[in-house]
């Protein structure tokens, strides 16, 4: 599989309403935003990757509830992760993240 370029998204308040606010880690009460499901497949279908980022995904239990939220909504991504302290990133610190699971490249 050749390269793909990624189009990364985060997860409150870009996908998900985030209405209620921050109620913890492995809690994502709210309804997706409104046609986010739609644009995200639209951008898969171009040939871009896209990632989800989420300081939720550094805890075990907020990755396995993105992974709840976003199949739950039928929303298909290619990644999930949590660059630590979002902070101070860069574009040189991006480039150096690996998908869970997947090599660096």
């Amino acid at each position: 599989m050749g390269y793909k370029p990624t189009v990364v998204f985060d997860l409150d308040g870009v996908i998900h309403s985030y209405v209620s606010g921050w109620q913890g880690v492995d809690v994502i009460p709210d309804p997706p935003v409104p046609l986010i499901q739609e644009e995200i497949e639209r951008i898969r279908k171009a040939g871009y990757k896209v990632v989800v980022v989420s300081t939720r995904c550094a805890d075990p239990a907020g990755m396995e509830a993105v992974k709840n939220y976003l199949d739950a909504n039928g929303i298909v991504v290619d990644g999930r992760f949590a660059p630590g302290d979002m902070t101070a990133i860069d574009a040189d610190t991006i480039v150096q993240f690996a998908l869970f699971g997947e090599e660096r490249y």
